[in-house]
This record gives structure tokens, sequence and C-alpha cells, in this order.
């Protein structure tokens, strides 16, 4: 059952009393019986009395409306229409109460089948027949918000505001206009409002803190997060969370800290902050407070946070103990089993992963992510093509949306040098995928496959620089770059994720996308590396970065002109001096520079990643378009993949910003011997 759209209509009409004293509604008791079992929400139950209501009396319309409402809810469009046109016929005229409910549902239901037309009209005819009512005006509005039709859904809301100034609901679902418009400060102050109306209104915290971290208000979000996990903890509320942690994590951090501190005996506060670290890559942060959490009370949940984690640091061992204690508390809960399969895999007992697979299809064999786990088994680990085509096949067959398993059946076929097949799976997932706000890992992929391995690189870019501390999704890049033959790119975004925490050694040596790199010297060398790096983290139980590295002093000369210092650099090859600028956001050229590396091969047209505006040392925006840097060598120190600006300006200087200076460490400018003392880690010499 999903979530119910009429919870307030089942409020009005279990709980209405008319003042018309000459309607007379039915008392019967199968009628009466089936209102009471739907205020229970045992929707079968009801279903069984009202059928039986109409089978004993045709006429009640009454009884219709109510199978109606169920029907609406359960998506069962066809049903909703037939029952609430008979309730419409059959409900006395004089009863617009209960008329213009019948008149909501078949609106309702109409919306949801896209008949706007069809759903519009019978919205208007509901208000007409009870225009106070202000459930007509939050259905319809939510109609216009799903089509964007904001003038529209604000005008209906505003009529909530007007009919009843002290419900929240009018100023709610217009701070959710504002905000689906990024008109962050209206729907601040909106919410603002709903919480001086409503102080316990708590569902208006999540929401507020929304608008205050877009309106880079961060310690008030911060505020808003705490006191919405202090009362309801809601799964909003912790995706926000992450949010925070990626904008402020301080001072989230230290909120939290506080109020672990003041109540030790809550342990909600040491779950927030585990959840914190876990977003913000810091798995051993939150291996240390769930441990925290399950010495103060037993959860599974907590269990599970922590097979997560330790699956994120490579340690299998323990992410099976803590998986195995969930699974023993709900031998029933499949997507425990699901994450054991992965956990079988990282350890490289393939048997026992099969054994869960094939338990997972045995206990739900018509959901197809069990046929996705083990078709992947099949592929990867064993090599039986047929055997996994038979699977996802199974799974695409079952669910035709299902976007995973038509990419896996793509990624097969073509494998099997089927392209013309795989491209129409490919080509399926490009329909289905629909995420807006970034290209998802998908696209890169299908591109490769598509024959557009220039669109492919230019989102590869965008990527490596927006998830460059996500080991997961740096990784996925590092298999893209393979796919592509970029050989070179695929091995230093390889080491990106394992320096930034990537530890499925088992994964990668059976990932077929690491295929066109394993002959390459660097990536045996970088395997063996950080093979050594994960036995001893298990051993000691620390990161290597805790000991193998140490702090090495770099000084670098420049000199000056006027108020700036210049250093010699070299860039993919190229000799040239930048001007170090720790005012500028980005690194930045010229689109001279930029043009001649271009002629002269330092720069391929691969290396355009797209357009940005950026923000200068002296405050003005411009745009520019951004190209990856492959190579930036300055004073002995290198760094790979560099994002840089070109600039509408012919005379613009070669500007090393915050992007890179951030990367170096801590820098010291020691005017009187003009160098830049640069303190960086380095790996400890054996």
């Amino acid at each position: 059952m999903k979530h119910r759209i009429f919870a307030a209509i089942l409020v009005a009409l279990v709980t209405f009393t008319l003042n018309a004293k000459d309607i007379k509604r039915p008392d019967t008791y199968n009628y009466q019986r089936g209102v009471e079992l739907y205020g229970e929400e045992d929707y079968d139950q009801a279903i069984e009395y009202f059928t039986k209501e109409l089978a004993e009396n045709p006429k009640n319309g009454y009884a219709s409306l109510y199978l109606g409402l169920i029907a609406v809810d359960q998506e069962q469009f066809g049903e909703a229409i037939k029952r609430s046109q008979e309730a419409i016929k059959r409900v006395p005229k004089k009863d617009a109460e209960y008329v213009s409910y019948a008149y909501l549902v078949l609106g309702s239901a109409y919306s949801q089948m896209g008949e706007d037309g069809e759903a519009e009209r019978n919205f208007a005819q509901a208000i007409a027949l009870n225009p106070d009512n202000t459930n007509n005006y939050v259905h319809r509005a939510r109609h216009y918000t799903k089509r964007k039709q904001w003038d529209k859904a604000e005008a209906d809301y505003t009529s909530i505001t007007t009919l009843s100034p002290g419900e929240v609901r009018g100023y709610m679902g217009l701070a959710d206009c504002a905000m689906r418009q990024e008109h962050w400060d209206t729907a601040a102050k909106l919410l603002d409002f709903v919480l001086k109306l409503n102080p316990e209104y708590t569902s208006a915290l999540v929401p507020r803190a929304k608008a205050r971290i877009a309106l880079k208000r961060y310690n008030e979000a911060c505020d808003d997060i705490i006191a919405a996990i202090d009362n309801y903890a809601g799964s909003d509320a912790f995706k926000v969370l992450g949010e925070l942690a990626d904008s402020s994590l301080t001072t989230i951090d230290v909120k939290l800290r506080v109020r672990a501190a003041k109540e030790p005996n809550n342990i909600v506060w040491v779950n927030s902050q585990g959840w914190m670290y876990e977003h913000v890559n810091q798995p051993r942060k939150a291996i240390e407070m769930y441990q925290a959490s399950l010495a103060k009370e037993e959860n599974p949940v907590v269990n599970h946070r922590l097979a997560i984690c330790y699956m994120q640091i490579g340690d299998g061992k323990n992410a099976l103990e803590q998986i195995n204690k969930e699974w023993e508390t709900d031998t029933t809960d499949m997507s425990t089993l699901d994450s054991r399969i992965d956990i079988y895999v990282m350890l490289g007992d393939f048997d026992s992963a099969l054994a869960d697979a094939n338990t997972l299809i045995a206990h739900i064999p018509d959901v197809s992510y069990g046929y996705i786990q083990r078709g992947t088994m099949k592929y990867f680990h064993w090599g039986d093509l047929e055997g996994a085509l038979e699977d996802y096949t199974t799974a695409i067959t079952i669910d035709p949306d299902d976007v995973d398993g038509h990419f896996m059946t793509g990624r097969l076929l073509w494998d099997m040098k089927r392209h013309d097949e795989a491209r129409e799976h490919f080509r399926r997932v490009q329909e289905l995928d629909t995420v807006a706000d970034a290209p998802y890992e998908h696209d890169i992929y299908i591109y490769t496959f598509l024959d557009q391995p220039e669109k492919a690189r230019q989102l590869l870019g965008e990527q490596v620089l927006k998830y460059r501390n996500n080991p997961n999704e740096l990784y996925d890049c590092a298999c893209a770059y393979s796919l592509l033959g970029d050989r070179q790119e695929a091995v230093n975004v390889l080491r990106q994720a394992f320096e930034k925490g990537y530890r499925q050694m088992v994964h990668i040596s059976h990932d077929p996308d690491m295929n066109n790199i394993r002959d390459m010297a660097e990536y045996k060398t970088l395997i063996d590396e950080y093979t050594a790096i994960l036995a001893t983290e298990l051993e000691t139980g620390e990161a290597v970065d805790d000991g193998h590295y140490e702090e090495q002093v770099v000084e670098v000369p420049f000199t000056t002109e006027g108020k700036v210092c210049k250093v010699k650099c070299t860039i993919n090859g190229l000799p040239l001096h930048f001007i170090f600028d720790t005012g500028a956001s980005q690194v930045s050229m010229s689109n001279v520079e930029a043009t001649f590396m271009l002629k002269n091969d330092y720069l391929s047209s691969r290396d355009v990643v797209g357009k940005a505006n950026y923000l200068t040392a002296n405050g003005d925006v411009s745009e520019g378009t951004v190209i990856n840097l492959r190579d930036v060598n300055f004073g002995g120190l290198t760094l790979t993949n560099v994002q840089a600006s070109v600039v509408r300006n012919q005379v613009a200087p070669l500007l090393l910003g915050q992007s890179v200076l951030s990367k170096l460490g801590k820098i010291e400018i020691d005017n009187t011997r003009h160098v830049l003392k640069i303190t960086h880690r380095v790996k400890k010499s054996k």
C-alpha cells in the first residue's frame, strides 16, 4: 500500500457531523462496520463490509464513495472512477459535502492517470459544491504543483490561508512552491511564519533547514535539523543532515557532540553522528559512533550501518559479523540478505553469496533485484554469460522499468558481441534514467557504448571533480576511463579512489571494466601497494594514513611583479609561470594560453569539460570554459586532473587558486627569501 493521499478526508468522513438535520446517512451494520475498519486502516476488511452493504443496499452511494477512496489510494483507478461516479449518482444531492468528496476522489484518480482536463473539471466541481472545505483546494494545488503550474497552485494555497488563517497547510504549500522554484528566502519566511503559527508543527523544520542551507545560513539550519531529529528523527531529517555535513561539517559536528554530552543515554545523537561521518566518507569515525550506540542498546539498524562501514574500509570479517546479527533479529528481511550477498562477494566467498541469492529469489521470486544479484555473480565471477543473461532477462521481464536490469543486460550483450541488442537496452536506460541533479553513473558508460566517447569524457571530468572525495564514485570513473581506452587516466583516478579509501580488492580482481589496464606495470604496482595497505589496516585496525605517511616541506622559489608572486610550473609538459593567488577559487587561464595549448597538442578536445561561472579575486563573476589539466607540476610537486577555467580575456594571467592550493597542504610565504614553503604529506620511504 502506498502512502495514503486522502488522510485528511479520512478524518473528515469518519468524524464529520452534519449540521443539517434533514440529511440521513446510512446506519446499517455493514456500512458502519466498514467505516470503523477504514478508520483503523484495515482496508481489506473494510472492502469486504462495504461490498456486503452494496449487495444488500445497492443504492448506498456512501459505501461506493468509501470504496472509491480505497481504490484511488491503491492506484486502482478504474475502480476508483467507477465507485466515485456511483457515489455522485446515489448520494443525495442535498448532502453537498459527500457529493463534493466524490468529485474530489474522481479528480484525484484522473490526476494520477495524467488526464488533466478531467481532473481539473472534477476538482472544480468539488470546490463549487463545497467552497469552504480546504481539502478540495489542497488536492487541486498538489495537482498543479506536480505540473509546475505555480500560479494556479499558489492561488489555491492562498485560498486556504484566507478560508482558514490558523491552518498551516496553506502556508506550507506556498513554501513548497517557493522551494521548488528555488525562491529560498520566500520559503524560509513562510516556514518561519508556520512555526510562529504553530510551534509544535515540527514538519516545517526540515524544509526550513533546506531553505537555510541554500541561503548559507548554516548555523540556523543546524539548529533546525537538531530540533527535527529530537522530535521525530525522520529519514528526511537525516538526508538534510547529510547536506549539512557537506556544507558545514564542523558546525553540525559540534552541535551533535554537545547534545550527545547533554543526553548521554539518548542514542539518537551518537547514531546521528555515525550517519554524518558515514556521509562524509569517514567510515572509521562512523564505526566508533555506531559501536558506542550498540554498547548502550542493541539495534539491528545500527548493525546494518556498521556492516556497511566495515565494507567501506575493506573489513569483510567484521561486516559479516554485523550483518549476521541483523539477520538473526529478522530472517524475513530480504534487504539484509541482499547486503550479505555483497559482503560474501567482497570476501571472495562466492558459493555462500550464490546460496543467499538463491534464497532471496525463492522468498521473493516476483522481485527483480535477486535475479540481478545472481546474474552479476555468474557474469563477473564465473564467466557464465548465458546463465547471467537468463537471470537478467528474468529481471527485466518481471520489471520492465528496472534501470539496473537493462544496464547489466546491455553490458553483458556487449561483451557477447551482440552490439545492436546491447544498444537497445542502453537506450532504454536513457529513457528510464531521469536523475535531474547530476549525470547518473550509467550515463558515462552508455555514452561509451553508444560511440559518444567525447560526451563520456566530458561527463567524467565533471564527475571526477564533483566526487573527488567519494571513493566509490571515483572507482566507477576509473572503470569508465578504462573502457574508453584512456589507460593512464584510468590508473590516475583509480589511485585517487584508493587514496580516498576504496578497498574492494576482490571486486577489482574480477571486474571486467579493468581488463584494459591490467597489463600496465603502474596498475600492477598500484594493486600490490594497496593490497598490502589493506592487510596492514586489517591487522592494526587503523587507516594506513595514520602511520605510513609523514610531513615533508618543499620550498618553491617565486619572483614578484608588483604585488603578485609568480612561480614556474609546467602544465601537461608546457613550461609556464602562474600567479600564486590565495583569493582565487580555481585555476584560471586566458583564452590565448588555452588556444596555444590546444593547437600544440598540450590540450585535446577531450580535456574540455563544459562551462561554469567563477568568482575572481576582485569579486567579479565571469563565465569560462572548464578544462581538465591532466598534469600540473611545480617545485617537484605533481597534481593530476586539475579543473581550470578559461576566461574570455586575452591578457588574463594564469592563476593558481584554492582548487589546487587546498590539495597541497599548509602553505607559508617567506617574503624575505622569496620562497613558498609547502608542508605536505608523503608516503614514508621503506
